[in-house]
């Protein structure tokens, strides 16, 4: 078993990179609404918009949204998880930062989902390539 001083360490960087992935989820759902909500905002300035293709940005819309929601919330379960075991609760500790594992993924599936959807609803949106060019 390593000595309490390499422990320590190693217990740092593990959080020094969680807290860093997490804010990496922030910024590329949030992010991605932005930069949407942006598209949105030029789309909507055209004709010719129908409901399913207002549907389909929607739905991307709250994808986006959701996982920035859900990026938050990990962020906030971080620290819940290290009051809990700085108070010795180690085991519930764990809990909370098992906790906090699933809503990163969340998080990084609702952008997947977010883009996935997106590019069906451009395709939505854009004519159809000629055959044979």
């Amino acid at each position: 078993m390593p000595p309490v001083q390499t422990q320590m360490e190693i217990l740092k960087l593990v959080a020094e990179s969680g807290q860093s992935t997490l804010k990496a989820l922030l910024l590329l759902n949030g992010g991605a609404a932005v930069a949407f909500l942006a598209f949105l905002g030029a789309v909507l300035k055209e004709p010719g918009l129908g409901p399913e293709q207002a549907a389909a940005f929607g739905f991307v819309l709250r994808c986006f949204l959701v996982g920035a929601f859900f990026s938050v919330c990990a962020s906030a379960t971080t620290y819940l998880s290290n009051l809990i075991q700085s108070q010795g609760w180690h085991r519930s500790g764990i809990g909370v930062l098992v906790a906090t594992i699933i809503l990163g993924i969340i998080s990084l599936g609702a952008f997947f989902i977010g883009g996935w959807a997106a590019a069906d609803a451009f395709a939505i949106t854009s004519p159809p390539a000629p055959c044979g060019s």
